[in-house]
């Protein structure tokens, strides 16, 4: 059937239903939690095999855009990764991993 303006389309999600992603989500995060959590996290991305598979996860836990004025005098590029880690989240640690 051709969109129309105007024609809702149909009747959506169930009224109090999660979405497919919530979903996806909480079975992802249980599965992490039944493989070992982060301290499993941890060992495997020590390895040095493992670290730039790591950092290229890590990019994407973040916005893709920051938008906003940071007053910190001094240019980010002089900033380690650590430092802008501990700028940007509350206490230096992706959401995720709280």
């Amino acid at each position: 059937m051709k969109f129309e303006n105007g024609n809702p389309g149909g009747p959506g999600r169930g009224k109090g239903s999660q979405n497919k992603f919530t979903n996806i989500k909480e079975q992802f995060l249980a599965a992490y939690e039944g493989i070992g959590g982060l301290d499993t996290l941890i060992k495997w991305a020590k390895k040095e095999k493992n670290q730039t598979e790591f950092f290229k996860m890590l990019t994407k836990l973040f916005p893709k855009v920051i938008q906003g004025e940071l007053k910190i005098g001094k240019s980010v590029s002089e900033y380690s990764t650590e430092e802008l880690i501990e700028l940007i989240t509350e206490d230096g640690k992706p959401d995720m991993i709280h």
